[in-house]
């Protein structure tokens, strides 16, 4: 397998021509490895973009890009009921709970993946509770993942992702 790399980075993955007056585009180094387009060429060997150490505010970065897609990326209650938690739909919950608490209201309808229900204020509290759990338990990864970044323990994209993965089904 050959490699054209630019910059440090597999740009393509070809069979360049037998013929001898052919070369690289320019900027670009041909090299007899395996690898795939987007890899991080380190002058003998491949390593996925994932797993190529990176600063650490560009790190930063990264975990707040991953921890809000967990947070807005929805919840399923123990029931099996999926749950919205994109920043709307949290707005739209804390909003019902607030007007219960502050109404007095038996119930409230409000619209779901699956349609129209009609919520007591317990059931409806529960719901604003477990929303609300979730997004802490984001944000909290986030901080814990943060710290191992200042601490270098975590330095690659993949590590932040493992990190969120651990500490979210643990949580």
């Amino acid at each position: 397998m050959h490699l054209l790399v630019r910059d440090g980075y597999v740009v393509n993955v070809i069979e360049p021509p037998e013929s001898s007056d052919w070369a690289p585009p320019a900027g670009c180094i041909l090299v007899e490895a395996n690898g795939a387009i987007g890899d991080h060429w380190n002058g003998s060997a491949c390593t996925p973009p994932s797993q190529v150490p990176i600063s650490a505010p560009e790190l930063l970065a990264y975990a707040a890009d991953r921890r809000f897609a967990i947070e807005t990326g929805g919840i399923t209650l123990p029931n099996g009921a999926p749950i919205a938690t994109d920043r709307d739909s949290q707005g739209l919950i804390t909003g019902a709970w607030n007007y219960v608490l502050n109404s007095g209201i038996a119930t409230v309808s409000f619209k779901t993946a699956i349609g129209f229900v009609s919520m007591d204020a317990d059931t409806l509290k529960q719901l604003a509770l477990a929303v609300g759990d979730h997004v802490q338990k984001c944000f909290a990864a986030e901080g814990t993942i943060a710290l191992a970044i200042a601490a270098g323990t975590i330095t690659t994209q993949a590590d932040v992702d493992a990190a969120f993965a651990s500490i979210m089904e643990s949580a």
